[in-house]
């Protein structure tokens, strides 16, 4: 048993209570591979508590981290009482996150001690392992994730000439030997046109009918499909039937869906209302223009 204090900075009563522990202790085998249990006051002048602490671990305040348990003298109207803290105790009459159901209470100093000797010992050895297994684990998981970044960008920049390389063996009648090369080679318009549209700035028209002119308005979105940038620019014609063939069209097809107002076909826009179209170009489900 390892003092930090000596015994004599503690009331007449913990010392004894104390001495008895050490005693107890060492011949329970509490003091496990050579390793020490710790004892350090509480902030009194005469200590009334003292609290215990494994030496293993470096201690993060009397309250955590280290603490294994603690003994307390208190007194009151009924005479004076010992309390027994420790995380091997578990009290049933408190709830768990109550500090309280890790405690055992009595006026009896030898039912104290004997409930230090059950519950005050060293942290066992999986305990000890979850100490630092979080900061192993991150060690572990740097490791596995070092490279990632640069593999993610090594793929990005050959996924051109991986598709090209599919395109040249699919078109050289090779089998591919797995289902998802397999997979890739069937879809390779697919991802074609995706590139395409990814990167295509893409144009918005609004098409307002009144009293049979028409108001046609556009903004071009950046290949992000942000419309904030650019101006707009608005154009009046006389009629409908007077528009470009591919604003006719949209608002034709628009036109035909009728039912509720903002109506949405892809590829095409929105029906706002009778009078009200939103148009985006290309008007269609794939990207020629």
């Amino acid at each position: 048993m390892q003092y930090q204090t000596p015994l004599s900075k503690f009331i007449p009563e913990l010392q004894e209570v104390l001495k008895e522990f050490a005693r107890k202790s060492h011949a329970t085998n509490l003091i496990v591979e050579g390793k020490g249990i710790v004892i350090s006051p509480s902030s009194e002048d005469k200590y009334r508590k003292a609290i215990f602490n494994d030496p293993r671990v470096p201690n993060q305040g009397l309250d955590a981290g280290s603490r294994v348990g603690a003994i307390e003298v208190q007194t009151n109207g009924d005479g004076r009482f010992y309390t027994v803290s420790s995380r091997l105790i578990r009290n049933e009459k408190y709830r768990r996150h109550s500090s309280d159901h890790y405690t055992k209470t009595s006026k009896n100093a030898s039912k104290a001690v004997k409930a230090m000797v059950e519950h005050i010992k060293p942290f066992s050895d999986n305990e000890m392992f979850n100490f630092n297994e979080p900061h192993t684990r991150k060690l572990v998981d740097d490791w596995r994730s070092e490279h990632r970044n640069e593999g993610r960008s090594i793929w990005t920049a050959y996924s051109d000439d991986l598709y090209a390389e599919i395109r040249h063996l699919r078109d050289l009648g090779v089998q591919f030997k797995t289902e998802k090369f397999a997979q890739l080679a069937m879809n390779l318009e697919l991802f074609e046109e995706h590139k395409v549209r990814d990167t295509q700035p893409i144009t918005i028209y609004r098409v307002f009918v009144e009293e049979g002119r028409v108001t046609v308005s556009k903004k071009v979105a950046d290949s992000s499909g942000d419309l904030e940038k650019g101006s707009v620019v608005s154009t009046t014609y006389n009629s409908l039937e007077s528009l470009p063939e591919e604003l006719l069209s949209g608002v034709s097809m628009l036109k035909i869906l009728g039912g509720e107002p903002r109506t949405v076909l892809r590829g095409v826009g929105y029906r706002v209302s009778d009078n009200e179209f939103y148009l985006m170009k290309p008007l269609a489900d794939t990207t020629n223009a």
